[in-house]
């Protein structure tokens, strides 16, 4: 199978093709990150040859690749990478950039290729992007979605964005979905040797970490697909006996792990016809010219195996623990390079930071960029805070439930396990919405532990310096983006409204008018983008620029009662704000009978009322706040979510979860459920070792006028 000859037969689509590829050479004539393995187009065509072989089983049958597909999936793989050749990191000169600007490119390099495909469509260009050919849009759009899927970060939202919205470019049906898949498994499998080029690491000194992509490059020889089976040839020097099975497993888990994602799809699309078997056939030479893999390297592959027996951590058997929920920075982080610099300075010299500042200043967003720039996302516990947390779901979130189990088990006895746990592991723990915590066992802890951390970090994400007595905790805090706001307002018009038209010195004087404050940007463009000018909100806002978060409230009230916001996107919205954690979108069903509630909730997230993290639905506390406090039927909604948090359950007690249904009952006033939760769960409870969440759970219920909330029957 010949894909770009197939293009051949139809009009237009193999000169876009060839200017796609003429670009791509120009973008890739002056590497400019040599210390990642080769990715220009010798890497496109390799993944080419594989995609050619991995596609013969439907070549000649109803589910072949049509032309639109072929012409989407060949230029993706032309273009999947070229965000690595984008090098705007805050505007920071090229030759000024440090490893860790190189390791954010590194990492976000998929998004930023979609981001400069998508820049195809906006006119005019800057001065120094990229300029890619002019072909139709409706083809871009598609490109752009699919090259981004090829990251394994972003592979499975881009397979659900397919799966909602099908592509259809010129009205012609694309799946979307498989053209993804296809391009993700086929840039796995492109682990030649000609992509690791050692020549090129004489201009620099290759980490340990990627000295392992290097030498896993290297000793490949052969990679083929005959009948859904990955043969591949891997030649080692003679003295390799220490580190040859740690690379066969190191590839087989890989290939094994993204096999298993790509077959569904696969499955679905081509109606069972395409499928890669995960049974990886390998064969093994020798050639004493491989060169031979430096001992630290070999040290740090034995860590990335967890093969390295002077390292015991519970953290790599982990499935579900909440560190998986770590937020990434958006693309619209802009600036606070003081504060970055205070963080990393502050975290290298205490284990109690907390990073404040008033609500919508961009905390969380900050947060999430330090843990990209300074932090292995290995050691990372993301936990979300709220007014019924407790320190024993804290403990559990991090993996060590057994340190809650035991009848005689003290509140002493706890926090020395998990003091001695956490600082075994080296945690790096983040609490955000901190100002939510109601329960003292926090505060006691700290107290407790702050003169035995000292591989352990907390860092607490909070509106206010925390109040946790004696306990001294190193503030970062983060006030409204002065220099930085109109960059940063740039960026909000580009990603998400490039429609508005405004010029400098207008959306100046509409950032000083709100002080700088992140959400009070976003919400003044939006109010732009539905009509108002740029004079009224100045008019308008001016006299709460020193006063954010009432400015906030006043901005979002304007929004919600403008003419364009429709009663059915307010009226899902208020819904929605009856939810404090995020939900899955299976929780709409449960607070709206809109029959185009999927809809409404899309243009509600197009708008950054809502928004969506992975599999999972939230709205930022400033505007949940704004709407729950004007929601009428609290208690009938709080019904509606404590019976869809129930269809949540497993046949394992979830805590947190209880503790969520538990809330939502109690704000309904359904007395009954309460008595038969904590009658029917108190046990379960009990053994899971959260004792103090029961007889929190009792005591409301005493309040409420239960004398008697049964324990286990």
């Amino acid at each position: 199978m010949d894909l770009e000859e197939k293009l051949k037969s139809y009009p237009n689509l193999p000169k876009h093709l060839e200017e796609i590829k003429e670009s791509c050479n120009k973008i890739w004539s002056n590497i400019l990150l040599p210390w990642f393995t080769n990715h220009d187009v010798s890497h496109s065509k390799e993944i080419i040859h594989l995609l050619e072989q991995i596609l013969s089983p439907i070549e000649n049958t109803p589910q072949c690749l049509n032309e639109h597909e072929i012409f989407i999936l060949l230029a993706s793989a032309y273009l999947h990478d070229i965000g690595m050749q984008y090098l705007k990191v805050d505007d920071i000169p090229v030759d000024k950039l440090t490893s860790d600007e190189y390791e954010l490119i590194r990492k976000r390099h998929a998004e930023e290729s979609h981001d400069i495909i998508l820049k195809r469509l906006k006119r005019p260009l800057d001065r120094d992007d990229f300029y890619l050919p002019v072909i139709e849009d409706d083809y871009l759009r598609v490109i752009a979605e699919v090259s981004k899927g090829h990251a394994a970060d972003f592979f499975e939202e881009i397979i659900k964005y397919f799966q909602e919205n099908p592509a259809t470019p010129l009205n012609r049906p694309v799946r979307g979905e498989l053209l993804t898949a296809l391009l993700m498994i086929a840039d796995e499998l492109d682990l030649q040797n000609k992509r690791a080029r050692f020549i090129e690491t004489a201009k620099f000194n290759l980490s340990n970490y990627s000295a392992i992509h290097w030498y896993k490059h290297h000793y490949v020889d052969g990679v083929k697909i005959t009948k859904g089976i990955v043969h591949l040839t891997l030649t080692f020097p003679s003295n390799a006996d220490e580190y040859k099975e740690l690379f066969i497993e190191l590839i087989k888990t890989k290939l094994k792990t993204q096999i298993d994602k790509a077959n569904p799809v696969f499955n679905i699309a081509t109606s069972s016809l395409l499928h890669l078997d995960d049974i990886i056939n390998i064969q093994t030479r020798v050639d004493n010219t491989k060169r031979r893999l430096p001992d630290e390297a070999l040290k740090e592959l034995k860590k990335i195996l967890n093969k390295d027996t002077s390292i015991i951590s519970p953290i790599a058997e982990k499935k579900d623990i909440i560190h998986r929920n770590i937020p990434r920075p958006t693309r619209i982080f802009t600036g606070r390079k003081d504060e970055l610099c205070r963080f990393k300075e502050a975290f290298g010299r205490s284990n109690l930071i907390s990073i404040e500042g008033l609500g919508g200043i961009g905390k969380t967003e900050f947060a999430a960029q330090c843990i990209e720039l300074y932090l292995q996302q290995n050691n990372v516990i993301w936990f979300d805070c709220s007014p019924d947390s407790k320190l024993d779901s804290l403990i559990d979130s991090c993996g060590y439930s057994d340190l809650l189990k035991g009848e005689s088990k003290t509140e002493l006895s706890k926090y020395s396990g998990f003091a001695d746990l956490s600082e075994r592991d080296k945690l790096v723990i983040f609490l955000d919405n901190f100002q939510d915590v109601m329960d003292d066992s926090f505060k006691n802890y700290f107290r407790f532990s702050e003169r035995r951390l000292r591989n352990a970090k907390f860092v607490l994400i909070a509106r206010e310096h925390p109040s946790l007595g004696m306990v001294h905790v190193v503030p970062v805090s983060l006030e409204g983006l002065k220099n930085d706001s109109i960059e940063y307002a740039k960026k909000v018009i580009n990603v998400y409204y490039p429609d508005v038209v405004i010029d400098d010195v207008k959306l100046e004087n509409v950032c000083e008018a709100v002080g700088g404050h992140p959400l009070s940007i976003d919400l003044a463009i939006q109010l732009i983008h539905y009509g108002e000018t740029p004079h009224e909100i100045v008019r308008k806002f001016i006299e709460f620029k020193d006063r954010s978060e009432e400015l906030s409230h006043r901005l979002l009230d304007e929004i919600f009662n403008h003419p364009k916001s429709t009663k059915e996107e307010r009226e899902l919205l208020l819904n929605f704000s009856i939810f404090r954690a995020k939900v899955e979108k299976a929780a709409y069903d449960y607070i709206s009978d809109d029959p185009n509630k999927i809809n409404i909730l899309h243009k509600l997230m197009d708008k950054q009322m809502i928004n969506h993290y992975g599999d999972l639905y939230g709205s930022h506390p400033l505007v949940r706040e704004f709407c729950y406090h004007r929601l009428e039927d609290k208690k009938g909604l709080h019904m509606k979510a404590s019976a869809y948090l129930k269809t949540r359950r497993k046949e394992k007690l979830d805590p947190l979860l209880e503790e969520e249904i538990f809330y939502h009952l109690l704000n309904s006033d359904l007395l009954k459920e309460w008595v038969e939760m904590i009658s029917e769960k108190g046990e379960e409870f009990i053994l899971s070792g959260y004792t103090n969440s029961l007889k929190e759970m009792m005591d409301k219920a005493r309040e409420k006028g239960i004398e008697q909330a049964i324990l286990p029957r």
